[in-house]
């Protein structure tokens, strides 16, 4: 299955880079970042595909798969070359970004990831709670059991 993925992402790839960009480039971009690490080897590589899939949504205003591709840039890929306050930003846009769409799951998702990165900086622990607060009365409000 993983495999199967890959060479789908791989092909999605291919054809933006064949055929031009379009809205589901800046996803195949970010989630080919999130395979080229692990998957390859090549974590920096991965960062700076992640990056093209971003900077399609900032610059050209692809914005179609916008919630995921910040989402996955700043929770996942960034953090595997930079500090992982780097993209917390970027989660905090996808979230915002998430609920002006109506994209509950995601936004919930954020809540999950962003929580995770304020743990994994070593931030205070009553700034942690509070946000982790915050997601939960949000994902409660939504009725998201998953992230409760």
């Amino acid at each position: 299955m993983r495999t199967y993925f890959t060479l789908v992402v791989c092909r999605a790839v291919n054809l933006s880079l064949e055929g031009g960009n379009c809205d589901g480039s800046c996803y195949a971009y970010v989630v080919l970042g999130l395979l080229a690490g692990p998957r390859f080897g090549d974590y920096q590589a991965g960062f700076r595909f992640g990056r093209l899939g971003y900077e399609l949504v900032e610059q050209r205003g692809l914005k179609r798969f916008q919630v995921r591709t910040y989402f996955n840039f700043g929770s996942i890929v960034t953090p595997w070359t930079r500090h992982v306050r780097a993209g917390r930003d970027l989660v905090r846009r996808a979230f915002e970004a998430a609920n002006q769409i109506g994209d509950l799951t995601f936004a919930a998702y954020c809540c999950t990831h962003l929580n995770t990165n304020l743990l994994a900086a070593g931030d205070p622990l009553d700034e942690v709670q509070g946000e982790a607060e915050r997601g939960l009365a949000f994902a409660q409000k939504m009725r998201f059991a998953f992230c409760h």
